[in-house]
């Protein structure tokens, strides 16, 4: 065939396509939305992503530099390199300028930003963490600043939305979140107590507007002129600086010699030649020429979650397709009787995918862009960042439109072939051509090899290297899935043989999808395709969860809260008395860490296996254990370098370890990391500073291990009686208080100030825990698999009995009840869906099994070739409330819609059988 000739039969057939589509809107809507799916999706979270997080360069410099020129950031001490845009993360320290730690002078000095900008008008920015206060509603612990809000060049970093700035020292401004904790609006009052100010007086100011920072908009904060109280803790955070004609990337480079960051206005817009910022440069000795990108872990799981959506589609639209096709053969076999030869009638067929594909493209690119205008809409009002301006990358959305013209060709192939080999005569005559397929053995031993190859590399090359096991497991999920379709035809007639003990219903539901292999195995693809991409995302949700848990490890008991650096005990006691009377106290214990007299924890600490005597921190291997040198590893726990005895291990660490209280009780030392212990004792070495330890001691005890996991660690415990006789117990005091709850903020406002008369200023501290519950984002992820999961069981459903509907007529002429009819139509649902949870639940599995083993290649280190592990790897967990859903849930709510929705009493059925 030349040229022309193609051109011109595909013209035709786009026209025949276009005719159909516009005189048969209806058939063809429930196409267009199953291929605009995909593109309204990726339109949608391409909206959202760069309205949110790819701000233009005028947003970001506007959240941040205000209306200014530029923001300084308060010197750092000592010459540093940054980027033109001044991100945080691009910031890093010039080594070679060994400059002492600023002073709190040096830190608000301008001088060195005035021998710079000798014409710069600078709006000072100070800010205080965890102040006081407290309204009608109760107490807050908000940030407090002071700056001058009616001051121009804060516009847009600083937000008046209600009232207005203050003018005085006793008027303050308050964010959104910091009046509802308060309970007050514009006009009311908020006192801030004595405690948290520097002159120890309190004050009470009154709210004259509310703020919003677009950077921090759920953050609770005060905003106080630069005359109001100071706050305990305040520090310089900056200055806005509005300088004639700008501030250049000369003086920006000058100011990072004295530790300034700068954010200029000029710069961002206009940055510099690569190759005129030293931060890029290649020669540079720390390395700061790096560029963050997406890790092949990350890509591999968008592959993943793209490739299954994708493939949703095409089996969703498959069938769709197929049911249309089967409704205009008629029309199809006129076109043969007319001349028409094989490939010109699965050109017309195609047609109607490349024509409904670029519909549905359109169709989805423009309601994509209307829900990500909502969806942001939404968020501003719940999100910490504030979203920029409604915009999306024009190019990405075409060609994520053209790929559903893609698709809709890929949809259209299996019906277009179908079509092509009916029988003219059959069609013309309205008779149904013989459906029942044989199961080609080939495909089914494909499927198999294909399924095997796809779990040969997920098990396989997950030993190997980083780089290329991701790819290698992403391509072993894809044949494992395409395994799985070329078995679907296998599986449903083995399962339609078996059904023979089953009621009429599913008996003859089971029966009529083995004989319509090609309706019914599309269908049940595509609802295993939605079952495993269900079970996928929940089992990957669920074993992030479970890392995390297994990879906490909290500062203390969730019981609990603490007071670090009490003097004495007798002090303590005191305390202890008046702070029953504020808070809901059990009990409480001094707990103490080791230090020299006078210079608490002032020298190291180290562990060396017993009989090692040719260094203080020897660094060898015996009996295959390296050794420890230096201080024992910091264990995070609010209390650190403990000392006591089995009853203070059992209050810090809340275990009851027999092996560790015997050990303690022995004057022995508990290791929480695994150390140099041999024959159940270590060495505890400390090396002499030259001052006051004139020469190393040691001393070999006995020693246990303990895991830390999940637990506070304090790194290590040493016995009293050996701290004793080293001369090491006498460092950091660590109040711990037990509690029958957590604090409240009104509590802990009771508890700093009976505190602070005790001269401790810093208040009590407790863990914040470990909060595993679903965040929005993986709610999200399973309402959509969820969604997508009764979508593909209703649509092919709903497919598989448009397609029968010949069936339906045919039971009520042999005098079938409208009862029997919807339990057919029930049973229908039931097949498809069951079937589908059968073969979907565990190609789910295997899906998660290689998305967990492509997140733990992330964190190997090939680097130094030993693939040593970083944190707690995932593990799989079942998702047994995803399984319920799916194989409970989802088939038996599909089975009630199709036998509520289908009709009761036939109609046209002379004209069915006729």
């Amino acid at each position: 065939m030349s040229a022309l000739t193609w051109a011109t039969s595909w013209r035709a057939a786009l026209r025949i396509s276009r005719r159909e589509v516009l005189r048969n809107r209806s058939r063809n809507l429930l196409i267009v939305a199953m291929l605009a799916l995909p593109v309204f999706g990726m339109t949608t979270i391409e909206t959202i992503l760069n309205s949110a997080q790819d701000l233009t360069p005028q947003e970001r410099l506007t959240r941040v530099v205000g209306a200014a020129d530029a923001y300084i950031s308060a010197t750092q001490g000592t010459a540093i390199y940054q980027t033109p845009d001044a991100d945080p993360r691009s910031q890093q320290v010039d080594f070679a300028q060994n400059a002492p730690t600023p002073t709190a002078a040096q830190l608000t000095s301008v001088t060195a930003i005035r021998a710079v900008l000798p014409g710069v008008t600078l709006l000072a920015v100070d800010s205080a963490n965890g102040v006081f206060a407290h309204g009608p509603g109760g107490y807050a612990t908000p940030e407090y600043y002071q700056l001058d809000l009616a001051n121009p060049a804060v516009n847009g970093a600083f937000d008046v939305t209600a009232g207005r700035a203050p003018r005085s020292a006793n008027e303050i401004d308050l964010s959104p979140a910091a009046a509802k904790a308060v309970g007050v609006s514009v006009g009311g009052t908020v006192t801030v107590p004595g405690s948290s100010l520097h002159d120890g007086r309190a004050a009470t100011f009154t709210v004259v507007g509310l703020v919003r920072q677009p950077t921090s908009a759920t953050a609770q904060a005060i905003y106080a002129l630069p005359g109001a109280p100071t706050a305990i803790g305040e520090g310089r955070e900056g200055w806005f600086a509005v300088n004639p004609g700008g501030v250049s990337w000369s003086q920006v480079e000058q100011l990072n010699k004295s530790g300034y960051c700068v954010t200029s206005r000029a710069v961002v817009l206009h940055p510099p030649a690569r190759s005129q910022v030293p931060y890029y440069a290649e020669d540079t000795r720390y390395g700061y020429g790096f560029t963050p990108r997406p890790t092949d872990a990350e890509i591999a799981i968008v592959v993943i979650v793209v490739g299954i959506a994708l493939l949703e589609v095409v089996l969703l639209a498959g069938p769709a397709f197929a049911v249309s096709a089967r409704r205009r053969e008629r029309e199809y076999a006129m076109l043969g009787a007319i001349g028409a030869d094989d490939a010109q009638v699965r050109r017309v067929v195609l047609a109607d995918g490349v024509v409904l594909g670029a519909i549905a493209g359109v169709l989805g690119a423009l309601v994509g862009y209307g829900a990500g205008a909502v969806v942001l809409a939404v968020l501003a009002q719940h999100t910490s960042v504030i979203p920029g301006t409604v915009h999306v990358d024009v190019s990405r959305v075409a060609a994520v439109a053209a790929l559903s013209v893609l698709l809709g060709l890929c949809a259209a192939l299996v019906p277009a072939a179908s079509v092509a080999r009916r029988d003219v005569m059959s069609a013309l005559n309205g008779r149904r051509s013989a459906v029942a397929r044989r199961v080609r053995v080939g495909r089914v031993v494909l499927g198999v090899l294909l399924i095997g190859a796809g779990l040969v590399a997920e098990y396989h090359f997950a030993r190997n290297s980083y780089s290329t096991g991701a790819v290698e497991i992403v391509g072993g999920i894809a044949l494992v899935e395409i395994g799985g379709i070329l078995c679907t035809p296998a599986v449903i007639r083995l399962v339609a043989r078996c059904g023979g003990l089953l009621p009429l219903g599913p008996r003859l539901a089971l029966r009529d999808g083995a004989r319509n292999s090609s309706r019914t195995t599309p269908a049940v693809a595509a609802m295993f395709a939605a079952v495993a991409g269900a079970v996928a995302a929940g089992a990957w949700i669920d074993s992030g969860l479970a890392q995390e848990r297994a990879g906490y490890q909290p500062s203390m008991l969730s019981n609990q809260a603490a007071l670090v650096g009490v003097l004495d005990a007798k002090q303590a006691t005191e305390m202890v008395g008046k702070l029953k009377l504020v808070l809901p106290l059990t009990g409480s214990t001094l707990i103490q860490s080791t230090g020299y007299p006078g210079v608490p924890d002032s020298w190291q600490v180290a562990f060396s296996p017993p009989g090692v005597d040719d260094s203080p921190c020897p660094e060898a291997t015996n009996g295959g254990t390296t050794t420890v040198c230096g201080t024992a590893e910091y264990g995070g726990a609010t209390v650190q370098n403990a000392v006591g005895d089995g009853q203070a291990f059992r209050e810090v660490t809340g275990l009851d370890d027999p092996r560790a209280e015997a050990v303690l009780d022995q004057g022995g030392v508990v290791l929480f990391g695994q150390g140099p212990i041999v024959n159940g004792k270590t060495t505890i070495v400390i090396p002499a500073d030259g001052k006051r330890i004139k020469h190393t001691e040691k001393a070999t005890v006995p020693a246990v291990y303990v895991d830390s996991q999940g637990v506070p660690s304090p790194g290590y415990f040493i016995g009293t009686k050996t701290a004793q006789a080293l001369g090491i117990a006498d460092g950091t005091r660590t109040l711990l208080l037990d509690l029958s709850g957590r604090m409240t903020a009104s509590q802990q406002f009771a508890a700093d100030q009976v505190l602070d008369g005790y001269g401790y200023a810093d208040g009590l501290v407790q863990d914040d825990g470990l909060h595993t519950a679903y965040g929005l984002a993986n709610t999200a992820v399973l309402a959509v698999a969820m969604l997508v999961a009764m979508a593909a069981a209703a649509i092919a459903t709903g497919l598989a009995l448009a397609d029968g509907r010949a069936d339906q007529e045919t039971l009520a002429a042999v005098g079938g009840s409208p009862w029997t009819r919807r339990w057919l139509a029930a049973s229908t649902a039931l097949v498809i869906t069951g079937l589908g949870v059968l073969i979907g639940v565990p190609v789910g599995f295997l899906i998660a099994f290689g998305l967990i083993r492509v997140s733990n290649l992330a964190q190997i280190d090939t680097a130094i070739g030993s693939f040593s592990i970083y944190g707690t790897q995932r593990v799989f967990v079942v998702p047994w409330l995803d399984l319920g859903a799916l194989a409970v849930a989802v088939p038996l709510l599909t089975a009630l819609g199709a036998a509520l929705l289908s009709r009761s009493r036939a109609h046209g059925s002379g004209r069915a059988l006729g």
